[in-house]
């Protein structure tokens, strides 16, 4: 069963052990944040997540607060047995992470099965809730 939800201009799908986190147009220091919180709170839901995929392909602006989050999501994730993937890059998140020489640091899956799973189930909101600093 799937399960989607929308908190702070993120988009959670989760099926089985996988959370598909689709990412917000800007990635800067105060998404970065949510970001960091939303990683935590997934991490200690209780539930088994295995796996995660950040999509950022309809990010349009990434600065260096958001590159510096990127890594510090893949070291969390690393901490914590997760494995992390990205499903794609915009053109210009592209451009940045290039620019950076950062653009072999961050795994892309283009294509996987459970990805397109994810991508098509019928999903059902549920209530994530993310606490400000």
């Amino acid at each position: 069963m799937t399960h989607t939800t929308t908190t702070n201009n993120f988009t959670l799908t989760h099926l089985n052990n996988t959370c598909l986190i689709r990412m917000p147009s800007r990635f800067t220091f105060i998404e970065n944040n949510s970001l960091k919180q939303l990683f935590e709170q997934i991490s200690n839901s209780g539930k088994l997540v295995t796996k995660m995929i950040l999509d950022l392909g309809q990010t349009t602006f990434i600065d260096s607060a958001g590159l510096v989050g990127l890594c510090q999501i893949l070291r969390l994730a690393k901490e914590n047995n997760i494995g992390l993937t990205f499903l794609s890059f915009s053109p210009q998140v592209n451009i940045v992470l290039s620019l950076a020489g950062l653009e072999s640091v961050f795994p892309l899956e283009e294509t996987a099965k459970d990805i397109v799973e994810l991508k098509s189930e019928k999903q059902t909101p549920i209530p994530v809730t993310v606490f400000a600093h």
